[in-house]
């Protein structure tokens, strides 16, 4: 006798996750992000969204996070929230739109992550239905309706400048072109021919490499990369010139260093042609 089917279908979560960045943040990053995998669609025309695309308001996301303590009921705050949406924006994990009941949330890179398929020793079965096409009349509709003064997770009592800091961060789907990432690892191999080369451009170092592509519009283009990967150039540090001190082994710069948030800001202030 077969046992019955666990109800609500499944979510992944890849074994990495553990060694990931998520994990060294609070606890309530991994439960909202874990929330946000578990209500994003799975098939495409469900409610009129794509696969992996989900509604939610800031209230929806705090009283899903809230918890017991004994029979008293705490909720977080609307600042707890958004310290880590905020953090999955600009790491782009999600994008985000601001629609006329809320927000529309894209869950990044989800069909790779949530396809049985690629990983490995795995044979769980296949994703329902891969993403494509451009979802149903009611998603068009509310896209259609976007207002820049409706109100969305931050239209409470926040202050104006923590206003426009949201509206920075909440970018249209569309608005950002598409990350060019073989291009750019190509362009590295280009000007940086002694450098290291990366062997694999993974989920993890795409990641970054579209955190930063997406951080500024001036830096979504390919000529942009390639003025940096020349002006880096100019660093004996990062090239691996620079004798090493205090035992320290000789740095040799790496693209995927590189484009870790800290190490990209650290470059463009020019901390490494000091």
């Amino acid at each position: 006798m077969s046992k019955p089917k666990i109800e609500g279908g499944y979510i992944l979560l890849a074994r990495k996750i553990t060694i990931s960045d998520i994990m060294k943040k609070p606890p309530l990053y991994m439960k909202l992000w874990v929330w946000m995998l578990e209500s994003a669609n799975r098939k495409n025309g469900y409610r009129g969204l794509e696969r992996g695309q989900f509604f939610t308001t800031k209230n929806d996301m705090r009283e899903a996070m809230s918890w017991m303590v004994g029979y008293r009921k705490v909720t977080p705050t609307e600042k707890e929230i958004r310290n880590p949406y905020e953090w999955f924006l600009k790491g782009s994990m999600i994008v985000a739109k601001k629609v006329t009941h809320g927000t529309l949330v894209t869950i990044c890179n989800y069909d790779e992550y949530q396809n049985p398929k690629n990983y490995e020793g795995q044979s769980e079965g296949q994703s329902d239905n891969p993403t494509n096409g451009e979802g149903g009349a009611e998603y068009k509709q509310e896209v259609k309706e976007i207002q820049e003064d409706s109100k969305d997770l931050c239209d409470s009592d926040e202050s104006p400048d923590q206003q426009n800091l949201f509206d920075e961060i909440i970018l249209p789907v569309k608005q950002i072109p598409k990350c060019p990432q073989q291009d750019i690892v190509n362009l590295w191999s280009e000007i940086m021919p002694e450098l290291p080369q990366p062997k694999e451009w993974g989920p993890d170092r795409q990641t970054s490499l579209r955190a930063r592509w997406n951080d500024k519009k001036e830096r979504q283009n390919i000529e942009w990369w390639e003025k940096f990967f020349k002006w880096l150039r100019g660093s004996e540090f990062f090239m691996g010139k620079k004798p090493p001190s205090n035992g320290h082994k000789q740095f040799v710069g790496r693209l995927d260093w590189i484009v870790q948030r800290s190490k990209f800001i650290a470059a463009l202030e020019g901390k490494y042609h000091e």
